[in-house]
């Protein structure tokens, strides 16, 4: 009985397995997805990740449940929340990226003038990815309509009309900060 060959890959899958290194990259916290969601939902089991070669083999590894931290949506929350309402101060407090090349004499006064250009309503969830010490929370923008406010691209752009935004939230020291400002009025 004659035996098969492994590719390159398919050794490199196993030994990776067998030594014990994607265990150990979960515990870390690394490669590591998890989504909540209001209405969406990806593919696969959460906390499922597949490892594979172009062989028509795969293996896949259960992780931990990655848990979705409720605080990074409320800071999310909170943070559009206050810039909808013109409460910048509340607003600066949240933002984690620097405002140093932004003129003005403040955080607030900074964060002001960054979103002046922006189109900024409060938020509705749509769902959140958890990414380790990341969660990026995924937002439709609410318009006094009540309609989604959708980002339509230049005209001769191939990118499509979009009516929902991440906005990621990085844990440090124990608080979530916002890095991300509202979309940019093109």
């Amino acid at each position: 009985m004659r035996r098969k060959t492994q590719g390159p890959r398919r050794r490199l899958a196993i030994t990776v397995l067998a030594a014990g290194i994607v265990p150990a990259l979960f515990a870390a916290g690394c490669w590591r997805t998890n989504v909540a969601s209001t209405g969406t939902s990806a593919p696969g089991p959460a906390g499922t990740v597949a490892i594979s070669s172009s062989a028509s083999t795969a293996t896949s590894t259960t992780a931990p449940e990655l848990s979705i931290d409720e605080a990074a949506r409320q800071a999310v929350f909170a943070y559009l929340g206050a810039l909808a309402s013109g409460d910048f101060e509340t607003a600066a407090s949240y933002y984690g990226d620097d405002l140093t090349a932004v003129p003005g004499t403040t955080k607030a006064e900074r964060m002001q003038n960054a979103v002046r250009l922006r189109r900024v309503f409060p938020p509705r969830l749509v769902r959140v990815e958890s990414q380790g010490w990341e969660q990026i929370v995924w937002v439709q923008l609410i318009q006094p309509d009540g309609k989604p406010y959708v980002l339509s691209p230049p005209e001769g752009s191939p990118n499509k009309p979009r009516d929902e935004f991440p906005f990621t939230a990085l844990r440090v020291d124990g608080r979530w900060w916002v890095m991300d400002l509202p979309p940019y009025e093109e």
